[in-house]
């Protein structure tokens, strides 16, 4: 079975508070500015993680930028 690449669900776009809420609840979420649905932040094994374009997992060291953007939006 093939997977099917993320893509935008809800175009309404979020603070950071407001898409942490959301990853909370078990979604993933991007950002505008990184331009690549294939970059997105979730919560795997408990922990706020980060996949990049290598599709690779890592930790999210959440950046000054991150907290202040109003840019974020939930993928699927």
């Amino acid at each position: 079975m093939e997977s099917q690449s993320p893509s935008i669900v809800k175009t309404t776009y979020m603070d950071f508070s407001q898409a942490l809420r959301k990853v909370i609840d078990g979604k993933k979420i991007s950002k505008l500015e990184w331009d690549d649905v294939e970059i997105y932040g979730l919560l795997k094994d408990g922990i706020l993680q980060i996949r990049l374009a290598d599709k690779e997992f890592y930790t999210w060291k959440v950046s000054e930028g991150d907290l202040l953007g109003f840019d974020w939006f939930v993928v699927a």
